[in-house]
């Protein structure tokens, strides 16, 4: 689960930029 969570995280990041 915790790539599914970087994943996401990562992805978000990039969203908010």
């Amino acid at each position: 689960m915790a790539f599914l969570f970087s994943a996401l995280g990562a992805l978000t990041l990039v969203s908010r930029t």
